[in-house]
């Protein structure tokens, strides 16, 4: 069996009659390993782990724990892939693979794999929520990247990277906030109009965009509709104190022509 496990370590009946027979063995050096493990020292756990057989997708997740406690995230993510090997469905594997990947800065993996334990299991929050901070942080950079250009006057170069984390992100409202800014730097106001929109659209609470919105509609001459947005933004809470002065003059002067 031993030597069948060694030719053949993927076969499952090789590997059911291998662990049935070491059952009593590999029991003892998990409980070895797992004395190591709780006493912190991971360097002993990981020689005791090494020295089971036949190794599970467990056995695998748990050399893999190690070595990220050691500081050796190649050999982590190395062990986490063989865990995978065995058990493909293993939603946690995926997530423990995603967290190496982003300890090692490689974003685009770790995305990649908790994307992956989504889809094993669609109730797995943790992953969920990795994902959803992944995305924020490629929104935060795009945005980052785009504001840089827009200071520098080359706006043409920050709506390219608006749009692309727009068609990446459609439901973010910040991205279409700082489009419509760039579009009103371009002189493109029906461009603005649109995105501000989307963006209340998208985050009724984004109130800031109330106010850009008003004076966007009044630059292609609704102005009628911009009262209506000046006083939205009038109503909510938490506003700028200079631009609720701004809103409130142009409220006066909007209602004497529309009430």
């Amino acid at each position: 069996l031993e030597k069948a496990y060694k030719i053949f370590p993927k076969n499952q009946e090789i590997l059911k009659m291998y662990s049935a027979a070491n059952s009593s063995v590999t029991e003892e050096k998990n409980n070895v390993a797992l004395s190591y493990l709780n006493e912190g020292d991971y360097q002993k756990a990981l020689a005791a782990y090494q020295q089971v057989a036949p190794k599970t997708s467990a056995t695998y997740e748990s050399i893999a724990n190690c070595y990220r406690q050691l500081g050796d995230l190649k050999n982590a993510v190395l062990n986490y892939k063989k865990g995978i090997e065995l058990s493909p469905d293993d939603t946690e594997l995926y997530y423990a693979l995603g967290v190496t990947y982003l300890e090692s800065n490689e974003l685009q993996k770790a995305k990649e794999a908790f994307s992956k334990s989504v889809e094993k299991d669609t109730h797995n929050i943790k992953s969920k929520k990795m994902l959803s901070y992944l995305e924020q942080k490629d929104i935060v950079k795009s945005i980052d990247l785009a504001y840089g250009f827009y200071e520098k006057g080359d706006y043409a170069s920050a709506l390219k990277y608006l749009d692309k984390a727009a068609e990446v992100y459609p439901l973010d409202a910040k991205i279409y906030y700082y489009r419509g800014l760039t579009k009103e730097a371009l002189n493109d106001n029906k461009g603005a109009v649109s995105d501000y929109r989307k963006t209340v659209e998208t985050d009724r609470n984004y109130v800031v965009a109330y106010f850009k919105l008003a004076q966007a509609l009044e630059k292609i001459n609704k102005k009628k509709e911009a009262l209506y947005m000046y006083e939205k933004y009038l109503g909510a809470e938490n506003i700028d104190s200079e631009l609720a002065k701004t809103a409130e003059q142009k409220v006066l002067e909007l209602g004497e022509r529309y009430y």
